[in-house]
């Protein structure tokens, strides 16, 4: 009975020992799949993380596009809004100076006692004035009509009286002039 329970023994070892070599081939087989399984997690993660990064990317690049179309409308918007006040300044500049050689001429006139020649340089300051009006400021606008208004009436009379009509022309200028600076 010594050797049945020998070989018994031997055979009984040789069975477990089979069967460790299939659970190390069953674990290794497991933690192979566990490895490949943990890549292509990995490589998932990597790719959706690339995505994320590409996503962003775009979307920074297109807010960086819209501030500056943004940026390029309002410089647009303020060069033309600059653009139209200098033309204003430089259209009232022109029409102050037009109409200040009108009135210097009727001032001529008026001191050598032309008034002939005074009416008619006159009709073209009351001319201009109607153009310029529009583009002076309503407190200066109403002094200047003042001023135009008496000189046409003193041009007017039977007999202009050619102090008045000096001293009104020479109010004028000074109006006029206050508009240059």
């Amino acid at each position: 009975m010594k050797r049945f329970t020998s070989v018994f023994a031997l055979g009984l070892a040789s069975t477990l020992a089979l069967s460790a070599c299939g659970a190390k081939d069953a674990v290794s087989d497991a933690g192979g799949a566990a490895v490949n399984t943990a890549g292509e997690v990995a490589g998932s993660a990597t790719d959706a993380a690339g995505n994320t990064v590409e996503a962003a990317g775009d979307a920074a690049s297109k807010t960086v596009d819209a501030a500056g179309s943004a940026a390029s409308g309002a410089k647009d918007a303020v060069a033309g809004a600059a653009g139209g006040a200098v033309d204003g300044v430089m259209a009232l500049k022109d029409g102050v100076t037009d109409i200040t050689g009108s009135v210097t001429s009727t001032l001529d006139a008026v001191k050598s006692g032309d008034f002939v020649a005074a009416k008619e340089s006159f009709s073209k300051v009351e001319s201009s004035w109607g153009t310029l009006k529009a583009m002076v400021p309503s407190d200066a606008a109403t002094g200047i009509q003042e001023k135009i208004t008496e000189v046409s009436t003193s041009l007017g009379a039977e007999t202009p009286d050619a102090t008045a009509i000096t001293s009104s022309l020479e109010g004028l200028t000074g109006l006029l002039g206050g508009l240059g600076q």
